[in-house]
């Protein structure tokens, strides 16, 4: 009956060899949880005894490379510029390979050995950075996790502008002009009729002045602040201006038949404007004004009063 024996060295001349196979079978399956280089012989043994061993082949026992770990979101810490990147540890892996690239740049990405399945990230610099992981030990390493992206905003502007008004000049247009901010990318003016700019305007500006033309009187308050991709900063200086109707373009008095009474009509000075009438017995003179916030005058393109004598 014929047999075989298989042994294993990790040597060339099989100095300390290992029998790893006896039987019949002409072929044997290496394990490979025990990866390196060996060396393997068999020989034959029937009832006359051991044959001669063959030639020894040497045979390099790797291992399959690690799972692909999972890299979770960018958690932020306390501090401006501070992160944390986990992952989940992948069983056989010796160390991890953490990439690290800047978005939209061309340079090559930096690569960072990482021992551990956590990588801490202090005093980043503004930009967004794009990473990714994988696992490895000395045979190879897994495929790349998915990307996580942190995101690294400028502060805001941390100081207010200065404003100054100026106007409205001929063809009524109001001058603002503000002084630069650090950090600053661009500006936001908020133009309102009250002190608590529930309902004002803004306008975005890159600048560092804005024209505003202003047809219709009353109160015109105005401030300005920085602003850049970190959000805004702090707001200026409040500046008021208060801006008087136009005289009515024309009035005219008109007497009742039997005397007794005047009735005065004149021009509309504009919309939401109440008239105040004043006279004398060399005549009479009206002008427009705002009424308090809350209180409102009809518009008429055509005023009036009546007045007796």
């Amino acid at each position: 009956m014929l047999e075989y024996v298989l042994e294993r060295a990790t040597s060339p001349d099989f100095a300390e060899p290992e029998v790893v196979f006896e039987g019949r079978s002409t072929s044997w399956t290496a394990p490979t949880d025990q990866p390196g280089t060996y060396y393997f012989r068999v020989r034959a043994i029937s009832d006359g005894g051991p044959g001669p061993w063959s030639e020894p082949q040497e045979v390099v026992v790797t291992m399959p490379p690690p799972a692909t770990p999972s890299l979770a979101p960018v958690s932020y810490g306390y501090t401006y510029g501070e992160y944390y990147l986990r992952w989940q540890p992948v069983t056989r892996a010796e160390y991890y390979e953490l990439e690290e690239r800047l978005a939209e740049s061309e340079e090559e990405p930096r690569i960072i050995r990482v021992e551990d399945a956590s990588y801490h990230v202090e005093g980043q610099e503004v930009g967004q950075y794009v990473y990714r992981v994988r696992a490895c030990h000395q045979f190879g390493c897994s495929p790349w996790s998915g990307e996580q992206i942190a995101v690294i905003s400028p502060r805001p502007p941390a100081d207010a502008p200065d404003l100054t008004v100026e106007g409205p000049d001929e063809n009524n247009i109001l001058h603002l002009a503000w002084t630069a901010v650090p950090r600053a990318t661009g500006y936001n003016v908020e133009v309102s009729e009250d002190m608590d700019f529930d309902n004002a305007r803004i306008f975005a500006v890159e600048g560092l002045q804005l024209g505003i033309r202003r047809h219709e009187p009353g109160l015109i308050v105005m401030r300005v602040c920085a602003t850049n991709q970190g959000g805004e900063g702090p707001w200026s200086n409040v500046e008021r201006i208060a801006i008087a109707p136009p005289a009515p373009d024309w009035i005219e008095a008109t007497v009742s038949e039997n005397r007794d009474r005047v009735t005065l009509a004149w021009g509309s000075a504009g919309s939401r404007f109440r008239y105040r009438l004043g006279g004398q017995r060399a005549g009479y003179a009206v002008r427009a004004y705002r009424p308090a916030r809350g209180r409102s005058g009809a518009a008429l393109p055509r005023a009036g009063g009546t007045a007796r004598r």
